[in-house]
């Protein structure tokens, strides 16, 4: 393996651990318990959804605006999934749900390994948008080697924020040039985020979508973590990005 003068920055849900295959299964027993008929999956979706919407619409375009924790953000989106649904249950309750499915999410099977393996190459830290009392308990449960441990709640600040302030963050601890740190993460916010702020970033597409955002693509493509380490020689020599922009000398498109 060649040498690296950097470090990596992870994401935790749906990137080292498995929330999206918690919350559909939640939510049907959460709505059975309220006594409540209504499809999970789409209720599901219709809250992602306008989670998604939520920081895309405050956060992508403003460092400036005010921040809410996850549990506020939920709270608001639940308002919203349930209104358009036509759905009577109330939202703090289901904000309840969703923290007991974030703070009881499981590894997958490649995350420890991928973590030990790049832990050994480079100095490694958790970077995640998410609340103390939500992503806690998982890591007392599942400890792994990270340098740091970067929460939004902490540094009140988003990945997607233009001013890539958590990014930013993460170099600093890490202790090398923003230039030289990659981002491993699932979402928009781990992608636009990261190349905004400079980094290089690998998104992990377990469930093979086409990525949404043409005008920000990923530096490298993945379907799973364990598909990171078989090919990470690669990644490591991926060229360098100027902030905001592309990578130098090529384009990032299509699957490492």
């Amino acid at each position: 393996m060649i040498s690296f003068p950097g470090a990596f920055s992870i994401d935790a849900y749906d990137t080292l651990f498995d929330l999206s295959g918690r919350l559909v299964p939640a939510f049907a027993d959460f709505f059975a318990r309220m006594g409540v008929s209504a499809d999970p999956a789409r209720v599901v979706a219709a809250w992602l959804g306008a989670g998604q919407r939520a920081f895309i619409r405050r956060y992508e375009q403003s460092a400036d605006a005010p921040f809410r924790s996850v549990r506020e953000l939920n709270v608001e989106c639940f308002e919203e999934a349930f209104r358009t649904g036509g759905i009577r249950v109330d939202v703090e309750a289901a904000a309840d749900m969703a923290d007991e499915c974030l703070r009881g999410v499981e590894p997958f099977p490649d995350a420890h390994d991928t973590v030990r393996v790049l832990a050994r190459l480079a100095p490694v830290a958790l970077l995640s948008d998410i609340d103390e009392h939500q992503i806690g308990p998982v890591l007392m449960r599942h400890p792994m080697p990270f340098s740091y441990v970067i929460l939004s709640e902490r540094e009140r600040a988003y990945k997607i924020s233009p001013d890539g302030r958590l990014f930013r963050i993460a170099a600093e601890r890490l202790g090398v040039p923003i230039e030289n740190l990659i981002h491993i993460g699932d979402s928009l916010q781990d992608v636009i985020g990261g190349r905004r702020a400079g980094v290089r970033v690998v998104w992990v597409n377990r469930r093979g979508i086409q990525w949404p955002r043409p005008d920000h693509p990923p530096h490298a493509e993945v379907s799973s973590l364990r598909e990171l380490i078989a090919r990470l020689d690669e990644i490591l020599s991926l060229p360098a990005i100027r902030a905001g922009g592309s990578a130098e000398g090529r384009t990032p498109e299509g699957r490492l």
